[in-house]
């Protein structure tokens, strides 16, 4: 199996935690444009350490035995048969990385640094950080530095009630559940998404109800 850390080499932090320094060849240059490219302010260090903290995060899962396959296949339904017969830990543990990278991919193509949403709000950086601080817009931590979801601008605005809701988000909520739920349509909005809601008018109170029971998802 090839390592998890490939060629990278290694160093180690003061506090002890083993971190990704450097890239061999030329995956660096090409990760540092793929990240200028879509105007990802963060860099190549940065993304590698998060992959490393997501990919160690990941469970070992534990290969069956054979009585235990026999088990599975005897009382499972028909159709699961070739799933059951195709498993293994290996490829159980690709496919938790391959979601791990999709999560860190879209948390980062769908948010903004501080210093970008100054910009778009045509603010200074101080006035968005106190809008963080009185938990008037939400943010996550990727590796130290603050990054904020897209979803809470509407054009060069916010959105409208953001005071209501940040306060409602549930502490360890993550970008993504955060994210499906303001893109996915609600029969309480009217069949309208949140951010739909909101951008119309609607009452932030009603959106924040929802918001404080994501810690159950």
């Amino acid at each position: 199996m090839v390592p998890l850390y490939g060629r990278h080499r290694m160093r180690t932090c003061p506090h002890g935690r083993a971190r990704l320094c450097n890239m061999d060849g030329s995956t660096a240059p090409a990760l540092g444009a793929l990240l200028a490219k879509h105007q990802i302010d963060l860099t190549v260090e940065e993304v590698l350490d998060e992959l490393d903290s997501a990919f160690a995060a990941i469970p070992g899962a534990i290969t069956l035995s054979a009585t235990e396959v026999d088990f599975l296949r005897t009382h499972a339904e028909p159709q699961a048969a070739a799933v059951i017969d195709a498993w293994s830990a290996d490829n159980e543990r690709q496919a938790r990385a391959r979601i791990a990278l999709r999560q860190l991919t879209s948390a980062l193509s769908g948010s903004v640094s501080i210093k970008e949403a100054a910009a778009i709000l045509g603010v200074d950086r101080s006035r968005v950080s106190r809008r963080i601080t009185g938990k008037a817009l939400w943010v996550f931590d990727l590796q130290g530095s603050r990054r904020i979801p897209a979803w809470q601008f509407l054009g060069e605005e916010l959105l409208p009630g953001l005071d209501v809701i940040v306060p409602a988000i549930p502490r360890g909520t993550t970008p993504a559940v955060l994210d499906v739920f303001m893109h996915t349509p609600q029969p309480d909005f009217d069949d309208r998404t949140p951010i739909e809601h909101l951008a119309a008018g609607g009452d932030p109170a009603l959106v924040a109800g929802f918001t404080a029971d994501l810690g159950r998802w």
